[in-house]
This record gives structure tokens, sequence and C-alpha cells, in this order.
């Protein structure tokens, strides 16, 4: 995405209830609106005093940091300062904003622990009772339908993405999940004082971005259900956006509605989970085959007026056309917009979209499950008119923490990676290429090859690879504090270094992590 937010609304007259370890209700980017509510932990302390709660509070409505920047913020403590509280006190908790608050409202819960049936019977509740609530999905790289509050069904589940929106490495996973949202590097409130603040990683941090948006939307539609809202969330947001989901709903928060132009996407078909291709280079019709997003596979959304859009082969050039008024399958031979060219979008509530064709009014189907070639002939939908939009690898910039140098593919990749780059140039440019389940290569633009472990790991990092392997595979490690990360090496099972301050280069040789294993991989 393009690493800004817009605002549509300030969230006046909506309160947000945050569960958590309190809030430091004095501090400045707060203006007042924050207060205490409720106290479940008998340890006689009521301010926040492990940073948690604050931190969460500002993302949803500070003025500096936050997504709702008039929303009132009430304090539900839950949590100690060692970041501990109970099933009892965590339900206590639910229970007060059950009985007590004033609608519309929003309530996040950044915490979690096992699969909990009394935490999720009381969730369901506060649910049914119309508060809207925003839950982690957890920080254990794991299924987030093993753990509550994560596995709630009615709750909005948001797991967490990087700087290139790539699920970041902590974030749990699956089919409990109903969104992401950025989770990585994210700065904002904290305790101490009145203008402190704290930068920090976590699915944490990712659910009270929804959360604000969650009030966005109250203060437009302040009668809508916790249902609606949610649906909202995952219609309005960015299909296919997030690199690497995990079997997760495909979903980037987005605030307002979802975007209509997008640029080399793909599209796969839910029914065989497989991209749809312009065959032979576009001279032949659409078909749901192929398992990879190259030029064949790529596309363009673009606007065709009155809420439509067109969809325009990468490989030729051409419009995307329902052939015969729609009796024919789809190919792209179109020279220009045209009746025949023109489809209306559906963002549908499970993360999926779908096609409905202007020329019949009939959705886009992949045919035969799949099997055949795609045809505008559905009267609704069903499993076999449902894609999703997948995005192209993102281009990226490595840089080093140890020097604060871009990683370069020295002599056009001729000679080993080294962190000396003072800016990110064709030599520094890489893709970054989602491999599944937090492996990733990366394939340098200045030469296209891929980055290689040589000897096994022995030898320094070099693009000179045409496929991907085993040396080829990188491993994202934990996200840091500061948004840097570590990459392992499947050659080797080592960390990668810029040895010697970055002065040497890159090589898989390293067992643990300090500032010369640490990298800022962001867009270029």
């Amino acid at each position: 995405m393009n690493n800004s937010y817009t605002y549509p609304t300030s969230a006046s007259g909506v309160t947000a209830y945050v569960i958590d370890s309190g809030i430091n209700i004095d501090h400045q980017d707060f203006g007042g609106r924050a207060s205490f509510g409720f106290n479940a932990v008998a340890d006689g302390i009521e301010s926040d005093c492990l940073g948690h709660g604050t931190h969460v509070a500002g993302t949803v409505g500070g003025t500096t940091y936050g997504v709702a920047k008039d929303i009132d913020l009430v304090a539900v403590r839950v949590l100690d300062c060692e970041g501990y509280g109970t099933t009892e006190e965590v339900v206590a908790g639910i229970d007060w904003v059950t009985n007590n608050a004033q609608k519309p409202a929003v309530a996040n819960m950044s915490l979690g622990g096992g699969a909990d049936v009394a935490l999720d019977d009381a969730l369901a509740a506060s649910i049914a009772s119309g508060v809207s609530y925003t839950v982690a999905a957890g920080n254990e790289a794991d299924d987030a339908c093993s753990y509550s509050p994560a596995r709630a069904e009615a709750a909005i589940t948001v797991g967490a993405t990087d700087r290139v929106d790539m699920m970041a490495a902590f974030s749990n996973y699956g089919s409990c999940l109903d969104t992401f949202a950025p989770g990585v590097g994210i700065t904002s409130a904290w305790i101490g004082g009145t203008d402190a603040q704290e930068t920090i990683n976590g699915t944490s941090m990712a659910a009270p971005h929804v959360a604000g948006a969650a009030a966005l939307l109250l203060a437009q539609h302040p009668s809508w259900t916790p249902q609606q809202v949610r649906n909202a969330i995952v219609t309005n947001g960015i299909s296919g956006a997030v690199l690497g989901p995990a079997g997760s709903i495909d979903r980037l928060l987005h605030v307002n509605a979802a975007p209509v132009s997008r640029s080399s996407v793909g599209l796969r078909a839910r029914i065989n989970d497989s991209l749809v291709v312009a065959e032979s280079a576009g001279s032949k019709p659409l078909i749901a085959r192929s398992w990879q997003l190259g030029a064949w596979e790529k596309f363009d959304v673009v606007s065709a007026g009155s809420g439509l859009v067109a969809l325009k082969s990468l490989i030729n050039g051409k419009y995307v056309v329902a052939e015969s008024a729609g009796s024919k399958p789809l190919i792209a031979r179109g020279t220009a917009i045209g009746p025949w060219e023109k489809f209306e979008l559906f963002n549908n509530t499970d993360g999926s979209i779908s096609l409905k064709a202007q020329i019949n009014g009939k959705y886009v189907v992949a045919e035969n499950a799949g099997n055949q070639p795609l045809i505008a002939r559905g009267t609704s939908i069903g499993a076999w008119e449902k894609f999703d939009f997948e995005a192209p690898n993102p281009i990226v910039g490595m840089q080093a923490k140890v020097n604060g140098n871009f990683v370069t593919a020295e002599s056009s990749g001729n000679k080993p990676l080294i962190a000396r780059g003072t800016s990110a140039g064709a030599w520094e440019k890489y893709e970054l290429v989602d491999l599944g389940s937090g492996w990733v290569a990366l394939r340098a633009l200045v030469n296209n090859k891929y980055v290689v472990a040589q000897n096994g790991g022995a030898a320094p990092l070099l693009a000179k690879s045409t496929e991907v392997i085993d040396g080829e595979a990188f491993f994202v490690g934990w996200h840091h504090p500061d948004g840097t990360v570590h990459l392992y090496s499947n050659a080797n099972g080592m960390i990668v270094t810029a040895e010697a301050g970055g002065t040497k280069p890159l090589i898989a040789k390293s067992t643990s992590v300090t500032s010369s294993e640490q990298f800022t991989i962001a867009l270029a």
C-alpha cells in the first residue's frame, strides 16, 4: 500500500473500551478524552503501569497516532503491571462493558491465551448486546482458532502485517481471521510522561487500527450492528494485498471503500485455488489453471465509469471481453472499453470478489470447477463465482542496521551482496518472492537472478541463480521492536550477517542476532 491513512470522520460521539492494562489518561495525545472505567485487577492500581493499554488506546484514538481522533476512550483494566490477567478478570472486564457501554461503541482486546469457553461466552454476549469487538489474532505464529478471544466468531479478529504488507512472522493466521492491519514498528502513546511514546510490534498493535476504523464506520452509521461493522471492515479492505496470508482471509485494512483501480494483479479462483491466465499470450480464452503470477496472469483493473471496471491483460495490452455478449468465454482481445468489456465488481463478506458482466447481467464463472474457460453465465454468487485478487510481489530495498547502508548486488550482480549503497538504486532493488509460511526469495532486479547462499552457505550471498531451490530460500525471522528483521538461510540454517560492520559481503554464518544481522526491508 502507500504508507498513508485517510480519515473520513473523527468518530466524535463513539466510545472505545480498551480492555487491557489501563490507560495513561493524562497523556496529551488523548486531549482529555480518556477516562477510567473499570478495574478488575485487585492490586490497588488504577492507571496503566505496563504501557500496553496506553499504546493500544493511542492507536485507536490518539490525536497524533490514532485512527479515530475524536473518540472517547475508556480504560477497562484486566491486566496487571506484568501483563498478566486471569480468565475471571478478563471476563469481569467484558461483562462490565456489556452492562455499561455507551453506544455506539467499540471494544478492543489486544490480549489472549488458550481456548477458553468462559471467555468466549462472555464475549459473545457482549457482542450480542451491540458492542463491536476487535481482537488480536495472537503472536504465536500459529492457527488463531486455537486461542481466545481470537477464535470468537462474532468478533473482528486481526492479524499483523509488516512494512511491505507481508504477514508478520509472529502473527497468528487461519480461517478465524477477518482482516489484517499494520502491526510492525507501530509508534503510539506510552506511560512515564504526558508526551511519552514507544514503538513496538504485535497483533496487539494491529487490532486497534481496526477498532479505530470500526469507530469511524459507527460515526457514519450509528445504528449498525456488530455484524454490519464486521462486514464493512472486510469488504472495504484491500483484496489480495497481504503477502503470505497462510490460509487467512486476504484483506488489508482500508478505512474507506475498497479502491477500484489496481495494477498488475492476479485473479485467483477459489474453487480450484488457481490463477486465471490469458492463455497463449492472450490469444485464447481466460482459464483458472496457473499456479504462479507471471506476465500471462497479470491484469490491470481500471475504472470503466459509473462504478464499473474493466480488466486489461498485461501480456497483450488488450481488455477482457465477455465475448458475443457473454455467450462465449472471456478473452483478452478488446482494444477499447465498450459494453462487452465492462464488469461490476463485488466485494463479498467472506473476503472474495465476484465480477458481473454488464452486457448480460451474469456473474463470471470458473466453469466446471475451473477446468473450463471463464464465462459470464452465473445467476448468483456461488463457489464457482468467487475469486481473490493477488497482488504482485513487492519491490524492496534492504538496509543494514549496522551501518545504515543499502544491500547492493555489486557490479550488476556479478559480485557478492554487500551493505554499502547510499540509496535504493538499480543495484539495491529486489523482488521479494513469497514462498509460503514465512519463506521468501530475493530476485535482484539488476540482473533478474535470485540471491543464493553459495556453497551451502559457506560462501557469500550472490545474485546468480535462475531458479529457487534450497540455497535461494530465506526465512524472515522475528520482527524486532524497531521493525527490523533477520534472515535465516535454508542452505545451512544460519542467520545472514553483514560482517565487519557491513564492510564485508553478506554471508549466512551467524548463530545469534546483533545489529549486524538486522535489516530493514521496505518498499523501494
